[in-house]
């Protein structure tokens, strides 16, 4: 179980939220054979257990939409992951199990070769990352292997505004027409993170901020936002994100003070 307060704040966090963390694990072949292709699926999501009904249904709902998808978005946690499992399972089957069966009879590519082609494996996650004042962010992960590929990775951060019940954007968080001003912050974050003084010598080390722009993904924490950066959008070939941190209070005069939770933030 993961308590609210081992994160942040739990005593001043809207909803005095309670967290568990559950697993599940499913596999499906499409035969008995130990020979035959297998779906499978690793699914681990932390969702609210206890705490206000209206701001636990709001992130619960929040959480199974962004890892499963908006058609589960109304069902309890363990429904969605169960109905999600068995749709899937159905698709798998309806794609798969007759083209495999005779590619199998038609084919002389060996059989333990058509088992990888044929196999499917996901693997997921949602993990608490914050959770103070009327905020509460968390982090979806997920690695997708299809078909005998190398797979897939990939995440994603979604910010919640449990005093408006809304998912925040960039442009919920910032007023119109300060993507420059705040791309300029990042920038100079950016040079003392890599301990040079120009884009030019951030270009030697292999990334370019030339055309940078606020990053896709952030995460609002209670002394700053966290930009995350992944290689492609620096022009980088590095291994992993680079992490900038900005504090409010070198943000706050670009913040959307209209919404009551920026307002709140700003006002520390």
């Amino acid at each position: 179980m993961l308590i609210a307060n081992s994160i942040s704040g739990w005593a001043q966090s809207r909803g005095s939220l309670v967290f568990e963390t559950k697993q599940w694990q499913h596999d499906y072949a499409i035969s008995n054979s130990s020979f035959s292709p297998k779906y499978k699926h690793d699914i681990k999501l932390s969702y609210a257990s206890a705490g206000d009904e209206k701001v636990k249904n709001f992130v619960n709902r929040e959480i199974i939409i962004t890892a499963l998808g908006e058609k589960y978005g109304d069902l309890s946690t363990e429904q969605a992951v169960e109905k999600y499992l068995t749709d899937k399972t159905n698709l798998y089957v309806k794609d798969i199990q007759k083209e495999y069966n005779e590619d199998k009879q038609r084919t002389s590519v060996p059989v333990k070769d058509l088992i990888r082609r044929y196999s499917y494996s996901m693997k997921f996650s949602t993990q608490l990352l914050s959770y103070w004042n009327s905020m509460l962010v968390y982090q979806f992960t997920w690695f997708d292997s299809k078909y005998g590929g190398n797979g897939l990775i990939g995440s994603q951060y979604v910010n919640l505004d449990l005093y408006n019940f809304k998912v925040l954007t960039y442009h919920d968080i910032f007023k119109k027409g300060t993507d420059s001003q705040v791309t300029q912050l990042i920038k100079e974050s950016m040079l003392e993170y890599f301990g040079v003084e120009s884009e030019e010598e951030i270009k030697d080390l292999g990334a370019d901020i030339t055309r940078l722009k606020p990053a896709e993904k952030f995460v609002l924490e209670p002394k700053g936002i966290r930009f995350i950066y992944e290689p492609y959008e620096l022009n980088s070939d590095a291994r992993g994100d680079l992490n900038i941190t900005i504090p409010y209070s070198a943000l706050k005069q670009y913040m959307n003070t209209n919404n009551t939770a920026i307002r709140m933030i700003v006002a520390k």
